[in-house]
């Protein structure tokens, strides 16, 4: 299946899904002009905050919703901003983040499917 992440946010009316994949991380390098390991320890070390919060939350919510192949409109900044004002910041970053570690640590044998080199049952 590859490197996905996946998170909910639970807000009042509604569960908000994420996706991360490697692509979706990539947009989102784009958006904040750093690399997804910079912007993990940021968090971790105080560098990392709003701006990068929204960015990963907003590729997050896209991958989502082309996944689900819903025929909305592309995820505005202020669609992650209104998330984050209603459950906070420390709520938002959690499932994003989780997400985030799932793909930026995957490892191809970990899937459960058997190395190449190793498709003999016995």
């Amino acid at each position: 299946m590859g490197a996905r992440g996946e998170g909910v946010i639970h807000c009042k009316n509604k569960d908000i899904n994420l996706l991360f994949t490697n692509r979706a991380l990539l947009s989102a390098e784009k958006q904040m002009g750093k690399g997804i390991l910079e912007v993990s320890q940021g968090f971790i070390g105080g560098s990392s905050g709003l701006t990068e919060l929204v960015a990963l939350l907003r590729c997050g919510m896209e991958a989502a919703n082309q996944e689900a192949r819903r025929g909305s409109r592309p995820v505005s900044n202020n669609d992650a901003l209104d998330i984050i004002d209603e459950v906070g910041f420390t709520t938002a970053i959690e499932p994003v983040m989780t997400a985030v570690a799932a793909v930026i640590s995957y490892k191809p044998d970990e899937d459960g499917s058997a190395p190449e080199d190793d498709s003999d049952p016995n």
